[in-house]
């Protein structure tokens, strides 16, 4: 399974970055959930964002991520507030068809609202949901006949 992590980098700063622990954190337990997991993030792409400086270099990272976002089967958004990189990569990976969930409190937010296959308040309502859909999925069993086919 491929996943894309979204999430708030300069939200409504200036300057600076937003803490991006939580890019760590979701990582591990995704890896933690699914060992075949492909995590593409951000910051693999592009480690200081804040250093671009030319509308074309900012152009073309924005729109890799975004591109990335719609590659993935499942995006996994971190919003605590306002992040309009992360509404665009939330809105266009669902126009794609892809699942989205969404970590964040601003439910009433009509992009989240609206984008978002599901809403979980916190990280840890994410984590909890997200282990019990996987721990509950069983693979396919493949039978005698098929094995000898």
């Amino acid at each position: 399974m491929r996943y894309f992590i979204a999430g708030i980098i300069q939200g409504t700063l200036h300057t600076g970055l937003v803490s991006q622990d939580y890019r760590k954190e979701l990582q591990e337990f995704i890896k933690s959930c699914d060992k075949e997991a492909v995590i593409v993030d951000t910051f693999d792409i592009c480690d200081h964002p804040e250093l671009l400086e030319k509308d074309d270099e900012i152009r073309h990272v924005f729109e890799y991520n975004v591109q990335k976002a719609v590659e993935s089967d499942i995006v996994v958004a971190f919003v605590p507030s306002a992040s309009m990189g992360t509404a665009v990569e939330i809105c266009s990976a669902w126009k794609a068809g892809k699942t989205v969930y969404t970590i964040s409190p601003l439910k009433e937010n009509w992009t989240i609202r609206l984008y978002s296959t599901q809403v979980f308040p916190t990280m840890e309502e994410f984590k909890t949901f997200y282990s019990n859909l996987l721990s509950s999925s069983q693979p396919p069993q493949i039978t005698e006949t098929e094995k000898s086919s």
